[in-house]
């Protein structure tokens, strides 16, 4: 997961210019995926970024939310 990670901050730190921050990151991201080569990396990373675009990936994470904020609301104490 964190090599996924890694490769998401390099796609961020490429959108702000910091080119030489984000070879560092693509190159830890590749490492840590055991991926042949950054462009795999790269790739898999992108694919990443669009499914959690997408209108399913979005509900389950809207219902995963609103089960914690009712677990929370569940667990807290009564106020007197």
């Amino acid at each position: 997961m964190e090599g996924i990670d890694r490769g998401k901050l390099a796609v961020a730190l490429e959108s702000i210019g910091e080119k030489e921050e984000a070879a560092k990151q693509w190159e830890i991201a590749r490492i840590l995926t055991s991926q042949k080569s950054v462009e795999d990396i790269r790739r898999l990373v992108l694919r990443s970024l669009e499914y959690e675009k997408t209108d399913l990936h979005l509900q389950a994470e809207k219902a995963v939310l609103e089960d914690t904020n009712e677990a929370q609301q569940h667990n807290q104490p009564d106020r007197e």
